[in-house]
């Protein structure tokens, strides 16, 4: 990839608000959100008490009492029923918000917005152009960024006539597999760790007082200790998400599941969260396609391929 390729990006979105709103959100999401200054965004998430993850999103401090989330992978009901009882009692409002977004990846994308008029903000700010939101995010390993706001159309006109490339899902999908970044949920499991889909560094603060999970995932960070993570994998030949992956030699328990899969120039990767015994690049894993009845007993097992471990430098 060596332009600028947009994609349409399908997320909810909602406005918190309230006197007390940003000492709420610093002690509900894994960033440091007191610190935040209007015009200010940054990656966060939100975990249970055993620090799973539950949600992804990315917060904008409009004002110390107002705030955006982007909610990435979660809808806006689902993060209201979860919070609730929260929200009541510290008097926080919440609003939906209708808006799109455009994400524009690639080397060349710095230079297509400012051809196209945009000025770039700073990184860790969000700035203005054609009544969006604009921020750095790169969701490709080429660089990139998003653009929220209630009309995308104009700005996408734009970036077209600047010589931006309009792209699909299958693509933006590509991508963000090569580059072994994780969709939410698709990419984990109810016992997930930030630190396993190495969004710990983007999503953590570990200066800022305590909130939901603090204390599991600090202490994975500073031991570093955790079993399992999001690796990309080569395979092949083309196989369906859900294939469980085994040691060759250890074929009783499964090392992983094929959570995403894509192809590129004729060769197929997929992402798995893989076991620790299996991180070592180069390692050959067999994928197979298992079937148990209606009492859970295995009822049929087939080899369907092999599967290699890539460097993930």
């Amino acid at each position: 990839m060596t332009h600028a390729q947009l994609f349409r990006l399908s997320y909810e979105h909602l406005t918190l608000s309230g006197e007390d709103v940003q000492r709420w959100c610093n002690g509900m999401l894994t960033n440091n959100i007191r610190s935040m200054s209007p015009l200010q965004v940054k990656q966060t998430a939100y975990c249970n008490d055993k620090g799973h993850v539950q949600g992804l999103g990315v917060i904008f401090c409009l004002s110390h009492e107002r705030f955006h989330l982007l909610l990435e992978g979660v809808s806006c009901e689902q993060f209201k029923e979860r919070f609730a009882m929260f929200m009541m009692l510290d008097d926080i409002e919440s609003s939906d918000e209708n808006l799109g977004i455009l994400s524009l990846q690639g080397s060349e994308a710095d230079q297509m917005l400012q051809k196209a008029g945009a000025e770039l903000p700073e990184e860790g700010l969000f700035g203005s152009w054609l009544g969006l939101h604009l921020y750095r995010r790169d969701r490709s390993g080429y660089g990139g960024w998003d653009l929220v706001g209630p009309d995308i159309e104009s700005a996408q006109s734009a970036l077209i006539n600047a010589g931006c490339t309009p792209e699909t899902d299958e693509t933006f999908n590509r991508l963000r597999v090569l580059a072994c970044q994780p969709s939410w949920p698709q990419d984990s499991t109810e016992r997930t760790f930030l630190h396993e889909l190495s969004l710990n560094e983007a999503c953590c603060a570990f200066d800022k007082g305590c909130y939901v999970g603090q204390e599991i995932i600090n202490r994975m960070d500073i031991k570093r200790i955790f079993n399992r993570k999001l690796l990309k994998l080569k395979l092949d030949q083309p196989s369906a998400i859900g294939s469980e992956l085994f040691l060759p030699h250890k074929l009783k328990k499964p090392v992983g599941v094929l959570s995403s899969v894509t192809e590129h120039n004729g060769v197929h990767y997929g992402l798995c969260l893989l076991k620790k015994s299996s991180w070592t690049p180069d390692t050959l894993l067999e994928l197979h396609h298992r079937e148990f009845d209606q009492d859970g007993v295995l009822s049929h097992e087939e080899k369907i391929g092999t599967a290699t471990v890539l460097n993930q430098d």
